[in-house]
């Protein structure tokens, strides 16, 4: 009977079963997530972040969304990703030229500016990359997507982003493969899986969004 008495010297009364405590302990927040199938990337965080403010503002974001439908549709993944499809036809199969520097050139700035809906309240007249910074970071995270290269003095559109060019749903299930960016382990990876985790579950009105008015 040795387990029994190595259960007595944790337990007050071994025999006593509270219902009620251990339905309370299965419906806890953090052991519900781990059975959603969640990326272990992201567990190994909320294992890390477990009864700290973060951790617990987390989880309840987490669960929200776990409450809701697991896949847009093919007309809310167009509209979300409208700027990206849009400068992936700008490139075309041709690329892009690039200054000297490196840049985009100041026609391409105005008509990538002219999509990106954090453009609607730049001041400026948007025509240089360098100092047009939506665009500038715009351009940079389709290169960390691996969407676009700079080669030979030219912006041209990798493999992968001739593929998924004009298709909406191709384009999600990359950008979802590729996110976030950063080595394995690295905190550009931790920063990466937070940021996309607080951005999904906090309302899109809250940042602004509304990109009902651009082309």
């Amino acid at each position: 009977m040795r387990n029994a008495a190595d259960l007595a010297e944790v337990l007050e009364d071994p025999a006593r079963f509270d219902l009620d405590e251990i339905n309370h302990a299965l419906n806890d927040p953090y052991l519900r997530l781990h059975g959603c199938r969640l990326d272990p990337r992201l567990a190994e965080l909320l294992n890390r972040l477990h009864y700290t403010p973060i951790g617990d503002d987390l989880v309840s974001r987490l669960m929200s969304l776990t409450q809701r439908r697991s896949e847009m549709s093919p007309a809310e993944k167009a509209a979300a990703l409208r700027p990206l499809l849009r400068f992936l036809d700008h490139v075309g199969v041709d690329g892009l030229p690039l200054t000297s520097a490196g840049y985009l050139k100041p026609d391409d700035v105005r008509t990538l500016a002219a999509v990106i809906p954090a453009m609607a309240d730049w001041i400026g007249s948007a025509n240089r990359e360098s100092q047009t910074y939506p665009v500038l970071w715009f351009r940079e995270s389709a290169q960390k997507l691996a969407l676009v290269r700079r080669y030979g003095g030219r912006l041209l559109l990798t493999k992968a982003g001739a593929s998924v060019r004009g298709n909406p749903d191709a384009l999600w299930r990359h950008i979802a493969s590729r996110l976030p960016v950063g080595k394995a382990g690295s905190l550009d990876q931790s920063a990466g899986l937070l940021g996309l985790a607080f951005a999904a579950s906090t309302p899109a009105d809250i940042f602004g969004w509304n990109t009902s008015h651009r082309p």
